[in-house]
């Protein structure tokens, strides 16, 4: 059966310990890890995606269950060649099929949109995307909710920590220190590329976090 982690437990090799701690005796546990995003962690543009991207296939080597659930935009705002991002998707499948692809040990389920990009989405689109990942948040039953988007995943992630999954957020960039109201409102906890990223936000916003870099 299905046991939950410790909540202090996030990254690393310990978190496939006993459900007491790393090196605690108990049944073994596989960690579970879910990445929600409307932005595609293939796009080899993004370097937030691709940092994510490598997190997770590190995690899956680790012995993780490592998943994604996103749309397929990417970044720009010319057509991103979305068939060649993925032998599954070649042929591109018609808008609002739902693609589901193994990615070095992580799986991907896709929605497909009807253009690469983001400013392009559909409200239909993005209805349909948050109703998807809830289905996957629902099935995974992740530990972890990874996560670097907008506020209309808030309700996804109220809805993981509701299920006693512990919410990430990968902040990869310093433009969320500027904005208003970032959307950290249901955010357990806070990873970033560098000690330089720490600081700051540590500065302009008071929150603290955990460096990952890029395996």
């Amino acid at each position: 059966p299905h046991r939950r982690l410790d909540r202090r437990f996030f990254y690393g090799p310990s978190l496939s310990g006993g459900a007491g701690g790393p090196g605690s005796p108990g049944v073994f546990v596989v960690p579970t890890i879910l990445f929600i995003s409307e932005a595609c962690l293939l796009d080899r543009k993004s370097g937030a995606a691709q940092s994510v991207r490598a997190q997770l296939k590190a995690l899956a080597r680790a012995g993780w269950q490592a998943h994604a659930a996103t749309l397929t935009l990417f970044d720009g705002d010319t057509e991103y060649p979305r068939a060649m991002a993925h032998p599954a998707l070649h042929p591109l499948p018609p808008a609002g099929s739902t693609v589901v692809l193994d990615d070095e040990g992580v799986t991907h389920t896709l929605c497909v949109t009807h253009s690469s990009r983001q400013k392009a989405a559909r409200p239909w689109e993005l209805r349909a995307y948050t109703e998807q990942a809830l289905q996957v948040l629902d099935r995974v039953q992740p530990d972890v909710l990874l996560t670097y988007s907008s506020a209309l995943l808030q309700p996804l992630l109220a809805q993981a920590q509701q299920r006693g999954a512990r919410t990430v957020f990968y902040v990869g960039n310093p433009g969320y220190a500027k904005a208003g109201t970032p959307p950290f409102r249901f955010v357990d906890a806070f990873v970033m590329p560098s000690q330089a990223m720490v600081a700051l936000y540590r500065e302009k916003l008071g929150t603290d976090a955990q460096v990952v870099r890029t395996p």
